[in-house]
Formats: structure tokens, sequence, C-alpha cells
């Protein structure tokens, strides 16, 4: 839990200053996507990060409290109904840019899709795993391959 906090925090406290200093959506973006791609491909741990879902979330609640909070209830109602954190997370990143979109414009639903798209790309595996039937689910066990 410590480390999910960490990350999100990563991702929200950048976002949430520079709306501040400067909220042109070219910058905001900048930072936004600065941030994520920072966490997926850190310099000091040999360019091998996360794969980026909680720094996610944090930029998201750093743009805007309530797509963060839409994002957020989108990802616990899908962990809810099918008990899969992974698919949760896909589903919450197909849907941020589109609440984005609505709620603060195109011009910061792109850098958002951009993020997306990444989040999308880090889960391929688990994307194939879901595709197979063979995704584990919320609360299951990993079994033990010998």
């Amino acid at each position: 839990m410590i480390t999910l906090l960490g990350d999100a925090l990563k991702g929200f406290i950048p976002v949430f200053i520079v709306m501040f200093i400067d909220n042109d959506p070219w910058v905001v973006g900048s930072v936004m996507v600065a941030v994520f791609l920072g966490h997926l491909y850190p310099i000091f741990f040999g360019f091998e990060g996360g794969k980026g879902v909680a720094t996610f979330f944090g930029v998201l609640f750093g743009l805007s409290a309530w797509v963060g909070l839409m994002v957020v209830a989108t990802w616990g109602l899908v962990a809810y109904i099918f008990r899969m954190s992974s698919l949760a997370a896909l589903t919450g990143a197909f849907f941020a840019p589109i609440y984005v979109g609505l709620m603060l414009g195109i011009q910061y639903a792109i850098p958002v899709a951009i993020m997306s798209a990444f989040i999308f790309w880090r889960h391929r595996t688990n994307i194939d795993r879901i595709r197979k039937g063979i995704e584990p689910k919320i609360g299951q066990k990993k079994s033990v391959t010998r």
C-alpha cells in the first residue's frame, strides 16, 4: 500500500503544482507525460519501471479530482464485477481520455490518451492472459510453477 501511495503521489504532486503555476494545456500535458514516462522508464533503475497505473491515477487526480474519482470508480466497478485488477486498470485507462475530454477538453485528453496507450502496452501480457481466460483474479493465490 505504501508503494502504491508513493507511486500515486509521484504523479499527483508535479501535476497539482503545475496546475497552479501555469495551467496551459501543453505545459500541463508535458508534465503529465514526463512524470508518467519517468515512472515507466526510470533512469536510476536501468529504464525498467512499473506498469504505471498508480502513477497514472495520481496524474489524473492532480489534473482534476473529479476525473480521478471517475477513473477510480470505473476501476472499482470493474474490479468488483470481474475480480481482475488488470482488466479494471485497462478499463479505467480506456475511459480516462473520454472523461478528460468531456470535462476539460480535448487539449487535456490528448496527453491522457498517450498515457493510456502506454498502460495498454505495459499490460500486453495481461491482455493475452485475459483473452486466454487465465488472468489471476483478485484474492486468488498465484499458482506455483515447477
